[in-house]
């Protein structure tokens, strides 16, 4: 990847699935924009509405039972052939396995089994045999505490189908049934008073949520070694939408996925899928900036990415990877690195952080414990003997210290890529145990200038733990340049 760079092109990668502990990344190195993955606004909501009142939500990307009026409910095990055990039919995978007078035009009523988690039976079998029995819909329900911890995909399919991902709802339902069913003196159903009919979920809904970190989203800090020491180098780099995300599906692939064999379209969750979006914005402002390198469209994203909402407050993440216990905290860079990308903010960045192939291999030397004659085999550059640089010298937008005893000064060289000059204000949110001093706090620079911008970093007290601040550059022109700061361990210096 440092060679194609060395072309000119930008790469970006997934940071991982698998959040939320930290040290996760998977991506590690700074040419690299390593993507977080969010949630969004957009849902797909479906409903089941009982005969009796009751309303209970649930997935699928399908239409709703036709009309307006309410159809019959069967349990998979009351629509069964009689040489049949339940378990042979819950799953609702072959419709040879039920009397089609029985469920014809009704709503079926499956179980999820262990043969799902096994990759026997699939939601694909599933809405086939409903829709070859003719029934009027499907209703998935979920048995036990264990599969509700599952993920379940919304699967989109032209038949009428709800998935019931909570174990009390399905409980709800079953009860519903179970108090309608009526049965002969021999135990067989002979009938059910219970009714239902499925509204559908393939109408969008918006909202104004917030994005937030997910969960299974890789989180930092980076690694500099197999010996899972933090480097000096922010991971991730910036945060799109990666939950839920509609995209083009192979429909002759093979699929581990429940229900998208032979499906054109699929909405899955990961960050594979917030990179692309990462990857098209860059596109975009390359198109804007043909002469940008990749790491002034990579800074051009990551100082204009946001870390608060609308209204001011902190954007959160599942599970934060400084206390993954808690179910929803204040994001850190090392959930999300820069932040949420702000497409529009990114065509006009106003100054960007710039480095290039030779930077890289200065970054490269500077690593304790790689060889000279390592970075030449892979890279066939030589390091330039008698320099002193260190990781955090790279000319990244974030900064990163692993370790800070007593003070470090890191510089930064900021180039303006606006039109016209401007006056950049520079303020700084401090990481908790450690004062920052910005040189020159106050930054005249023309369109097409580059300047340097040192700070210096004290610790004033010892601690392990990560604590996070940030450098905003406020223009007088209404540009906004904002850097996250990371620092591990402190020390002072007597």
């Amino acid at each position: 990847m440092l060679s194609v760079i060395k072309a000119g092109i930008f790469v970006t990668q997934a940071a991982g699935n698998s959040g939320p502990y930290p040290k996760t990344i998977l991506s590690y190195s700074p040419w690299i924009v390593s993507v977080a993955a969010s949630t969004h606004d957009r849902t797909y909501p479906n409903f089941i509405f009982l005969g009796d009142k009751q309303k209970f939500p649930g997935n699928g990307i399908t239409p709703g039972t036709d009309g307006e009026g309410m159809y019959n409910l069967i349990l998979a095990s009351d629509g069964r052939m009689r040489n049949l055990s339940n378990l042979d039919v819950d799953d609702c995978q072959d419709p040879d396995h039920f009397d089609i007078a029985m469920v014809e035009g009704k709503i079926m009523i499956c179980t999820y089994s262990f043969r799902f988690s096994l990759g026997i039976s699939n939601i694909g079998g599933l809405i086939s045999t409903a829709h070859t029995l003719k029934a009027a819909g499907v209703v998935f329900l979920i048995s036990s505490e264990m599969t509700e911890r599952q993920r379940f995909i919304p699967v989109a399919v032209e038949f009428p189908a709800i998935t019931i991902p909570s174990v009390n709802d399905s409980l709800a339902i079953l009860k519903y049934y179970y108090t309608s069913r009526e049965r002969s003196a021999t135990g067989v159903m002979i009938g059910t008073g219970a009714q239902a009919k499925i509204l559908g979920g393939q109408q969008a809904n918006f909202s104004s949520i917030p994005p937030q970190v997910t969960t299974f989203s890789s989180r930092g800090p980076d690694v500099d070694s197999s010996d899972m020491n933090v480097a000096d180098l922010l991971k991730p780099n910036i945060m799109a939408p990666g939950h839920l995300i509609w995209a083009a599906w192979s429909s002759i692939g093979e699929s581990t996925s429940d229900g998208l064999k032979a499906q054109n379209f699929a909405m899955i969750s990961g960050t594979s899928m917030a990179t692309p979006h990462i990857a098209g914005i860059a596109a975009l402002v390359k198109q804007k900036y043909p002469d940008f390198s990749p790491a002034a469209i990579a800074s051009a994203m990551a100082t204009t990415a946001f870390v608060v909402d609308s209204s001011g407050k902190p954007l959160l993440a599942q599970h934060p990877s400084n206390n993954v216990t808690e179910e929803l905290g204040t994001a850190t860079p090392f959930d999300f690195g820069a932040g949420a990308v702000n497409a529009t903010a990114a065509l006009d960045p106003g100054l960007i952080f710039d480095a290039g192939y030779e930077d890289y291999i200065t970054f490269l030397c500077s690593i304790p414990g790689l060889s000279n004659s390592t970075i030449f085999l892979a890279t066939r550059s030589k390091c330039v003997p008698g320099t002193n640089h260190l990781p955090s010298d790279l000319n990244t937008p974030s900064l990163t210290i692993a370790n800070l005893t007593g003070s470090r000064v890191a510089v930064r060289t900021v180039t303006n890529v606006a039109s016209k000059g401007e006056i950049y204000t520079a303020s700084v949110t401090e990481p908790t145990n450690v004062s920052i001093k910005v040189e020159p706090e106050v930054l005249s620079i023309e369109g097409g200038e580059a300047k340097p911008i040192a700070l210096t970093l004290t610790a004033t007290r010892s601690s392990a733990i990560a604590s996070f601040g940030s450098l905003l550059l406020r223009g007088n022109e209404g540009h906004m340049v904002r850097i996250p700061i990371a620092v591990l361990l402190k020390k002072p210096v007597p």
